[in-house]
């Protein structure tokens, strides 16, 4: 198959870069021997126009100066790129801040991935928010095959598309390579993933943390990741004095940096307001180590309450605090959490995923053949 994935975020976008662009690049490095794949991504200023990576290439949008300029960039090349009539299936990792307006102009087969609660998305902005609403029910209600990375995704998109829509729930996954590592235990909690106040929560983070300082003085937070908010939280958390000192803030990490933060925490909080499947958390398993979190869709599917994490309504002021402390102070309900969540992640490794989006991929390009078959 000649596959067109269209998707704004990327590993080195340093506006968003989160955890869609990672699954991409896993999936497609197993696919990539078999099947011709692009992937066209949103553009920044000094970033490349196109590389190659694991014999997969990947196409940049307009470099752009500004985060609006480069998603606007993105969206208007990649109706372009979608009208061209030479991949056999295109992709469409859906976001509601970037349409790529796909599937009003693709001219082959097409699959919607639904990685995160579009419609609560929209929320964040108000003003173009309520515009970007309108694109998502208009591409929700015009697409006919989708993959959703969880089960509440599957629920939620399920009345707003086509009767007879086609749908597949496959979860983001693990790197093998993390399940058997050594475990360790440094004194601090561990957050990871893109600086988006919003979705991620980190307004209530900040809000709580000192509910937890005060009751474990020598427990810090490190806070990994980039994004639109970084500065804004940093400033927040140096101006505040129960915070200055116990708050690390290290910026995007990689490799095996991103994976010692993991192994030698005490946990991962993720007090997120939506997700989809999120690749934290289930490397945050695989390596042992519990998730403390919300009960927001998608994170309540990827992690079990009790069993693998301890998830909270963060709503509730001191809710969020009293877990974290609960799961600093005892040593083996940390470890229980882990070990489980160890367990759990070794069914999501990406060599177990990626043939199953292989599958439902070429059933789909396969059902509306060119002339000449299914390739």
């Amino acid at each position: 198959m000649r596959i067109l994935h269209l998707g704004y975020t990327h590993t080195q976008n340093p506006w968003n870069a989160g955890g869609a662009a990672a699954a991409a690049r896993q999936v497609y490095a197993r696919l990539s021997d078999r099947h011709q794949i692009t992937v066209f991504c949103g553009g920044w200023r000094a970033g490349p126009s196109s590389e190659e990576m694991g014999g997969v290439e990947y196409v940049f949008g307009p470099r752009a100066r500004s985060y609006v300029g480069s998603r606007m960039g993105y969206s208007w090349t990649a109706r372009h790129m979608a009208a061209q009539g030479r991949f056999d299936l295109i992709v469409d990792d859906m976001s509601a801040y970037s349409p790529s307006f796909a599937w009003r102009h693709a001219g082959c087969p097409t699959v919607a991935l639904i990685q995160l609660d579009l419609l609560r998305a929209t929320r964040k902005y108000p003003l173009i928010g309520a515009v970007a609403r309108r694109w998502v029910l208009e591409a929700l209600g015009s697409y006919s095959n989708f993959v959703c990375v969880s089960p509440s995704l599957m629920q939620d998109t399920a009345p707003l598309s086509q009767p007879d829509r086609r749908a597949t729930f496959i979860p983001n996954g693990v790197s093998a390579d993390l399940l058997d590592l050594a475990g360790e235990e440094e004194p601090y909690i561990l957050f990871l993933g893109r600086l988006d106040t919003y979705a991620k929560g980190l307004d209530v983070l900040v809000s709580e943390l000192p509910g937890v300082l005060s009751r474990h003085p020598d427990v810090r937070l490190i806070v990994a990741g980039s994004g639109p908010d970084g500065p804004a939280l940093q400033r927040r958390v140096h101006a505040t004095p129960a915070l200055a000192e116990n708050v690390e803030f290290v910026g995007r990490v990689s490799g095996q940096a991103k994976t010692d933060l993991l192994r030698k925490c005490l946990c991962v909080v993720m007090p997120s307001r939506h997700e989809g499947w999120p690749l934290v958390a289930m490397e945050a398993g695989a390596c042992g180590k519990a998730v403390v979190g919300s009960t927001a869709p998608g994170l309540s599917d990827a992690v079990v309450h009790g069993e693998t994490g301890i998830l909270v309504d963060t709503s509730k002021p001191g809710a969020l605090p009293e877990a974290l402390a609960r799961v600093i102070a005892d040593r083996r309900l940390r470890h229980s959490l882990g070990e489980a969540g160890r367990e759990r992640a070794r069914a999501f490794t990406w060599e177990a995923l990626a043939p199953r989006y292989e599958q439902f991929y070429e059933s789909v390009a396969c059902g509306a053949p060119k002339e000449g078959g299914c390739p």
